[in-house]
């Protein structure tokens, strides 16, 4: 962790109370003594620094606010993401956090199985906490929502709504590399990623009459995880 984040509900007097895996990470991973100060944010909100004013011998700790007067910006980008296989998606999430969306949107597409929607990986008691991993890694308090869209055409009425987003779809048959797009002063980007066999040619026309604009890494075929990393990588460095 490279930030201690927290809800703001926390907050007692100007102190926080950790009683959980934030504290052992405190004690046993930073070795942080009582009087060190640490990196503190509010989830969605601001962040700081705290002094550490008691650990207990049952490993909590009372942390003392100093200040919180620094905000994130809310990340430019939106994910688009065909849902993948659950034990993808399960690695994923923190990862996705940590670089920087402020939504993600999976949705169902044509080859996508089924009974991927009915794992846990997709309930918010299991991904919240990997999203908040993935904050705390990266020192960011900006924690992404997240919409599922069971069916396609959901999808689509989201995505056309009126709206002056630069849209791109991954697609390694485009002619357009992803960095040959201008998307420096973007105020906000939506990034479409297929399922693993890719999308049908209908669900292509239909994005593309969303003024989706296909757009290559490579020419090779990646897999999902790889994708995803890859191209908000590229892409939060391009803007």
């Amino acid at each position: 962790m490279n930030i201690i984040l927290f809800n703001e509900t926390e907050i007692n007097h100007n102190e926080i109370l950790l009683n959980d895996l934030r504290a052992l990470h405190i004690i046993k991973i930073l070795k942080c003594k009582i009087g060190d100060s640490i990196k503190i944010g509010v989830i969605n909100g601001l962040k700081g620094l705290a002094k550490i004013e008691k650990i207990y011998e049952n490993d909590s700790v009372i942390l003392k606010i100093i200040d919180l007067n620094i905000i994130d910006e809310i990340p430019k980008i939106e994910l688009i993401l065909a849902m993948p296989r659950p034990k993808v998606l399960k690695r994923l999430w923190a990862q996705i956090s940590a670089l920087g969306v402020s939504k993600i949107h999976l949705t169902n597409a044509w080859k996508v199985e089924k009974n991927y929607f009915d794992s846990h990986v997709i309930s918010e008691d299991f991904y919240k906490p990997l999203l908040i991993e993935g904050l705390q890694q990266s020192g960011n308090t900006q924690l992404p929502e997240v919409f599922i869209y069971k069916r396609f055409t959901s999808l689509l009425n989201y995505l056309g709504k009126p709206s002056t987003s630069i849209k791109v779809l991954a697609d390694p048959n485009s002619d357009i590399h992803i960095k040959e797009l201008f998307l420096m002063n973007a105020k906000s980007i939506f990034l479409a990623i297929g399922p693993e066999g890719g999308w049908i040619s209908e669900e292509l026309s239909k994005l593309q009459e969303l003024n989706f604009q296909l757009v290559k890494l490579n020419s090779r075929i990646l897999r999902t995880d790889t994708a995803v990393i890859s191209l908000l990588s590229i892409i939060s460095n391009l803007n």
